[in-house]
Parts: C-alpha cells; sequence; structure tokens
C-alpha cells in the first residue's frame, strides 16, 4: 500500500528545516495542511513543544 503524499515547494521544505523543524514534523505539517486546504507554514506553526498542536 502506498504512503498518502504532500507536495510542497522544495523552498518552503528547506527553509522550514532552517528554522529548526524536523523532516518528520515537516512532512506530517504537509500532510495536514494539505487535508485542511491551508499553507504548510500556518499548520506547522500550531506544533507546540510537546509535539502536540494548538488548538485554533
Amino acid at each position: 500500500m502506498s504512503q498518502p503524499s504532500a507536495t510542497i515547494r522544495l523552498a518552503t521544505r528547506h527553509d522550514l528545516l532552517r528554522q529548526g523543524y524536523k523532516p518528520r514534523a515537516v512532512a506530517m505539517a504537509s500532510l495536514l495542511a494539505q487535508d485542511a486546504g491551508k499553507p504548510v507554514q500556518d499548520v506547522i506553526k500550531m506544533k507546540i513543544i510537546n509535539g502536540s498542536r494548538s488548538k485554533e
């Protein structure tokens, strides 16, 4: 079975990694953003330190 894929711009991915987000966090935020119809930057900003997501 194939994994779902969400495509984000390479420049966006590199920018988020430079900001200190882990690759897995970027990948998961990308999938969530695709499902929510939001920009990945908006979704990843919801991530909080303990790994859960804030409620917005």
